[in-house]
C-alpha cells in the first residue's frame, strides 16, 4: 500500500511524506537518514547577506557628519558609493537578526582610528591609516552570535577619516526553515506513530517525499 498521495489524502508515518506529483511509495529511513538535533537550530543553514552603504537601513548619526565620495574615488568602491566621516563620534548603526556580522570600508593615507561595537560590547580598537590606498577591506567583525537580533556599531575614534563601504551578516535561510520544521515534527514522533491527516497543508508546499524508483 502506498504511503504517500497527494495533499487531498493520507500519509502514514513513519515515513517523510511532504506532497509530490506522481505514484510514490514510502521507505522507511534508515538510522542514518536523519540525524538528532538536540535544538533544530543544529540543523538551520545559513547564507551571507550584503548590505550597501546607502541602504536606509543604516542609521548615520549626526547625518549630517557623513559624506559620500564622488568622480574616481567613488569607483573603487562597491556599487560605487561609501559614507565617509571625519567628525569624531560619528556613528553609523545597522539593526540585523543573523549570528554574524562583518564591515567593509577603505583604507588610506591619513584615515583614522574607529571602535566596532556589537550589542553595547566593544568588539575592536582599530586604525583605517594605510600607506597605500586599499578599497574593500575588512574593518571588523563577529561570528558565532546567537540566533536573534543585534545591533552592530562603528563609530569615528577622532583621529582621522574613516568609511563604510559595505555590512555583510550571516543570516539563517529562511527558504530552509518549513524543511528543517518539518523534519523536526518527524523526529518528535514516536515510532509507530499514529496516520496523520494533511489535507490542511497548501498544495503549494515543497516536496519531500522519500520514495523508491518506480
Amino acid at each position: 500500500m502506498p504511503g504517500c498521495y497527494d495533499h487531498h489524502h493520507w500519509c502514514r508515518l513513519p515515513g517523510v511524506c511532504l506532497f509530490t506529483i506522481g505514484p510514490l511509495r514510502r521507505r522507511r529511513p534508515s538510522a542514518s537518514s536523519f540525524s538528532s538535533p538536540t535544538r533544530s537550530a543544529s540543523m538551520a543553514a545559513f547564507t551571507n547577506v550584503t548590505i550597501d552603504d546607502s541602504s536606509s537601513l543604516i542609521l548615520y548619526d549626526p547625518s549630517d557628519s557623513w559624506t559620500s565620495p564622488s568622480g574616481s574615488d567613488a569607483g573603487a568602491y562597491a556599487n560605487s558609493t561609501a559614507h565617509t566621516s571625519s567628525v569624531s563620534g560619528a556613528t553609523a548603526k545597522f539593526t540585523f537578526t543573523g549570528t554574524g556580522v562583518w564591515l567593509y570600508g577603505a583604507k588610506k593615507p591619513g584615515y583614522g582610528s574607529y571602535i566596532l561595537v556589537v550589542d553595547n560590547e566593544v568588539v575592536s580598537y582599530s586604525n583605517a591609516g594605510a600607506s597605500d590606498a586599499s578599497f574593500r577591506q575588512l574593518l571588523g567583525g563577529v561570528a558565532n552570535l546567537g540566533v536573534g537580533e543585534h545591533v552592530v556599531t562603528i563609530m569615528n575614534g577622532g583621529s582621522g577619516p574613516i568609511d563604510l563601504d559595505t555590512i555583510v551578516y550571516e543570516a539563517q535561510d529562511q527558504s530552509q526553515q518549513y524543511v528543517f520544521h518539518l523534519i523536526s515534527l518527524f523526529l518528535s514522533i514516536p515510532r509507530g506513530g499514529r496516520e496523520k491527516d494533511l489535507s490542511s497543508f497548501p498544495s503549494s508546499s515543497p516536496v519531500l517525499c522519500s520514495h523508491d524508483s518506480p
